[in-house]
């Protein structure tokens, strides 16, 4: 999710969920190495933010504005 950000203009946030049993620290860390081998700079997340489950809206999509007010 593009987020507003003082320093840069806009930053992202990476929101997630994991299967029980999964370390979070592992996993933000591969993640990131993913991101940085496969994407450029500017598009990796300035945090990773993990949920227990994603907000949906009343059709049943992810709720991007609630993200974003995250």
């Amino acid at each position: 999710v593009g987020m507003k950000d003082e320093r840069t203009g806009q930053a992202v946030k990476l929101f997630i969920t994991l299967n029980d049993g999964v370390n979070e620290d592992e996993i933000k860390e591969e993640v990131m190495k993913h991101l940085k081998k496969n994407t450029i700079k500017w598009s990796w997340p300035k945090e990773i933010v993990i949920l227990d489950e994603l907000p949906i809206t009343p059709i049943g999509k992810i709720d991007f504005k609630v993200l974003e007010e995250m």
